[in-house]
């Protein structure tokens, strides 16, 4: 990448317990680049007093503008406006985090079949993000990221931002049965909308419910239903594809099964309370109001 920084070094190379601490002008740790001191054309060249790095107009001599190494050939690029925040690696490649101001990304480097070229796929983009929410990061907040490979399946990488919800990923939920990205489409701009699960909201350590209401709809007394005669309340929790589950809704009232038929009763008076345990050959059909479709399954149990 043939290309200076806009930032000037001129503080040299310190560090600081806070990377967000260090001063602008100065750097703790440079890997194939350099700071551009000289910017004469050629060596004894004092024509050349002044020249415009990046457009700024910068003395001979006192640049301090970082550049990579004569030599370095070009790797690869992020889309276009978008400023690194975060890197991890995971395994044979490695998780980058950026940010553009306005949308964020998650992509993948790795190093192709021939050992020389580097190849950069993004994962994920929050511009397609099936419920329109935005990752938290910003250019002023470098993120401190974690990974846990616990098998092929399972590849996590926990984040965490600056005064802002802990975001977990699982590398796998970023491709399809097949084996390809859900983001197929490698343009900058593409607006292909993700499957339910790849969402900001999932990757929330703790993601937030609007928690719904169970109630009964009505009891049906005739079918291949065998419900044990009693008393029944259900309640409901909501889970993530990558195995986060909820807290369980509040239980329902109670509902009461007997061996008595509804229809045949002339009044409620007559629908009276019998043995418990015994064959009703009644069913219960339930309705969930308000519930919380960002997630990816719903798990129903029943009180008796």
């Amino acid at each position: 990448m043939k290309e200076s920084a806009i930032n000037t070094f001129t503080g040299g190379m310190r560090a600081d317990f806070v990377d967000n601490s260090l001063s602008a002008e100065s750097y703790s740790m440079s890997m194939g680049g350099r700071i551009r001191f000289n910017s004469a054309k050629l060596k004894g060249d004092t024509s050349a007093a002044k020249e415009v790095i990046n457009g700024t107009l910068a003395e001979s001599g006192k640049t301090g503008s970082w550049t990579t190494e004569r030599g370095t050939m070009y790797s690869f690029s992020l889309c276009e406006g978008y400023t690194l925040v975060g890197a991890e690696e995971m395994e044979d490649f490695c998780i980058l985090y950026s940010t553009n101001g306005i949308n964020s990304e998650i992509g993948r480097l790795y190093v192709d079949s021939t050992g020389l070229n580097a190849k950069y796929d993004t994962l994920f983009n929050d511009k397609n993000d099936p419920n329109g929410d935005k990752l938290p990061f910003s250019k002023d907040n470098l993120l401190s990221i974690k990974t846990f490979v616990e098998s092929d399946f399972i590849k996590r990488q926990y984040i965490v931002v600056p005064n802002e919800t802990p975001l977990v990923i699982n590398y796998t939920s970023f491709f399809n049965n097949k084996g390809e990205l859900w983001h197929s489409d490698q343009d900058c701009n593409s607006t292909n909308l993700y499957p339910k699960h790849l969402s900001v909201h999932s990757f929330c350590l703790q993601p937030d419910i609007r928690v719904g209401e169970v109630k009964l709809s009505s009891i049906i007394e005739s079918g291949d239903y065998n419900l044990l005669t009693g008393t029944y309340r259900y309640s409901y929790r909501l889970l993530t594809k990558d195995g986060y589950k909820t807290p369980w809704s509040i239980p329902s009232p109670k509902i009461f099964i007997t061996s008595d038929k509804i229809s045949e009763a002339k009044h409620h008076h007559q629908y009276q309370m019998g043995a418990s345990g015994l064959n009703s050959k009644k069913g219960i059909e339930l309705v969930i109001e308000g519930v919380d479709t960002r997630f990816y399954e719903i798990e129903v149990a029943y009180i008796s």
